[in-house]
C-alpha cells in the first residue's frame, strides 16, 4: 500500500537535518519546505513574507497565521526554487504536531458499540460525549513503530482507526466557545489518528461505570499514530470521509464519519465548554466495531479518503517492566472483544438523547 496523495493542501512535519521543518504537498507529491520556499518568495506578490522565520506546522498556528496562504506553495514548480527548498529523497514524516498540549478522544461514538452491550454500561448514548484523554507522549507519525509493552501488560492490544483534527484557534471557556455550525473556524485541518489501546488495561477495574482505566489503557509510548499529514477539508467533505483499518492487508473494518454519532463539530462545541483548547491540539473523534488484536510483527494500515494513509508496524519493547495486569480484566477484554465483532452498524440517521 502506497501513500495516499490527495487534491487537498496537505501539510506535513518532517525530519530534516536540523531538526522538526514543515512542508507542503505539491500537486506531483513531491514536498516543498515552507520556510525555505518562503524566504525565496518574501517580497512577490505572492505574500509569504510573514513565513520566512517559522520552521514548524506548531509555530504557524500559535502565531495564528492563515494556512490559506500555504495554497501557494502547491503549484509551485521544485525545479524554479533553489535546491534548499525542495525535500529531497525518502522523507521521514513526524505526527504533524508532535507534541499537543492535549489529545483528547472519544469513546462510544458509534451506534454500534452505544446500541450494544458494553459491559456494565446501559446508558449509552447519553446526553455528552464520552471521552477521554491520551498522554501527549503517545503521539508518533507515519511509520514509526508502536511499541508492545509485553504480555505482561496486554495481550488485548488492538489498534482503533479515527478521524482526528487539529485545532487551529485557542478557544474555550472564558475565550470564544464555537457552536458546531461554527466550529470549523477553529479547525486547522484534519488528520488520522490510531487510539491503540490496551484493553485488558482498560477493564482493569473490572468495566464498573466510572471505572475504567481508559486514559492509562491508552497512553503507553506510541499509543497515538497520527497522520500523515495535516489536510483542509470542507465539513461536507469531512462527514462523507470513509475510513477503513487493514491489519497484514486484511480489512477489519470500513465506515463513514456520517456513521458516527457526534459529529466532528458537535464534539468541539460540547469540549470548548468545559476545556480550553489551544493550536495543535488533537481530538480523536471514535471509531466503530469490529477490531482485532495485534502482536509484535504485524503491520497496521489506516487510510482516510481525502486525507491519506497512516502505517505503523507493531514491534516488541526491548524491556518489560514488571507490572502484571488482573486475570479478570482480560477476561473483559476479551468479552468486550467478541461483543465488537458481533456488532452490526445500523444505517439510517442517528438519533441523539441531547442537542449541543
Amino acid at each position: 500500500m502506497t501513500t495516499t496523495v490527495t487534491s487537498n493542501l496537505n501539510i506535513a512535519s518532517y525530519h530534516g537535518p536540523d531538526g522538526l521543518r514543515t512542508a507542503v504537498m505539491n500537486e506531483d507529491g513531491t514536498f516543498v519546505d515552507t520556510a525555505e520556499a518562503a524566504k525565496e518568495l518574501a517580497g512577490s506578490a505572492v505574500g509569504l513574507r510573514p513565513y520566512a522565520s517559522i520552521c514548524s506546522l506548531q509555530g504557524i498556528l500559535d502565531a495564528e497565521l492563515d494556512l490559506d496562504v500555504l495554497e501557494i506553495l502547491r503549484t509551485v514548480k521544485l525545479d524554479s526554487l533553489p535546491p534548499a527548498c525542495a525535500v529531497h529523497g525518502p522523507v521521514e514524516l513526524a505526527s504533524p504536531i508532535p507534541r499537543p498540549t492535549k489529545v483528547i478522544a472519544v469513546g462510544l461514538n458509534s451506534n454500534g458499540l452505544a446500541g450494544g452491550p458494553v459491559p456494565l454500561v446501559d446508558e449509552m448514548p447519553s446526553v455528552a460525549p464520552f471521552w477521554f484523554t491520551k498522554a501527549p507522549s503517545s503521539v508518533i507519525g507515519h511509520l514509526q513503530p508502536v511499541i508492545h509493552p509485553g504480555s505482561s501488560h496486554t495481550d488485548r492490544l488492538i489498534p482503533e482507526p479515527e478521524l482526528a483534527m487539529i485545532i487551529g484557534r485557542r478557544c474555550g471557556p472564558g475565550l470564544i466557545s464555537p457552536t458546531a455550525e461554527k466550529a470549523s473556524a477553529f479547525i486547522a485541518g484534519w488528520t488520522i489518528c490510531n487510539d491503540m489501546s490496551a484493553l485488558d488495561i482498560e477493564f482493569d477495574r473490572g468495566g464498573a461505570p466510572f471505572a475504567y482505566n481508559l486514559t492509562w489503557s491508552k497512553s503507553y509510548p506510541t499509543f497515538a499514530p497520527v497522520g500523515p499529514w495535516l489536510t483542509r477539508l470542507t465539513p461536507e467533505q469531512v462527514l462523507q470521509t470513509s475510513i477503513s483499518l487493514r491489519v497484514n492487508d486484511d480489512l477489519i473494518c470500513h465506515y463513514r464519519v456520517s456513521d458516527l454519532i457526534w459529529t466532528p463539530f458537535e464534539l468541539l462545541e460540547y469540549f470548548a465548554a468545559v476545556v480550553v483548547l489551544e493550536p495543535g491540539d488533537i481530538i480523536s473523534c471514535g471509531n466503530v466495531p469490529p477490531v482485532k488484536i495485534v502482536q509484535p510483527g504485524d503491520v497496521i494500515d489506516i487510510e482516510a479518503e481525502g486525507i491519506g494513509h497512516l502505517r505503523n508496524p507493531v514491534v516488541a519493547a526491548e524491556r518489560e517492566t514488571s507490572y502484571r495486569v488482573p486475570e479478570r480484566a482480560r477476561q473483559f477484554a476479551l468479552d468486550y472483544l467478541d461483543m465488537r465483532h458481533a456488532l452490526q452498524i445500523p444505517s439510517g440517521g442517528h438519533e441523539r438523547v441531547g442537542q449541543p
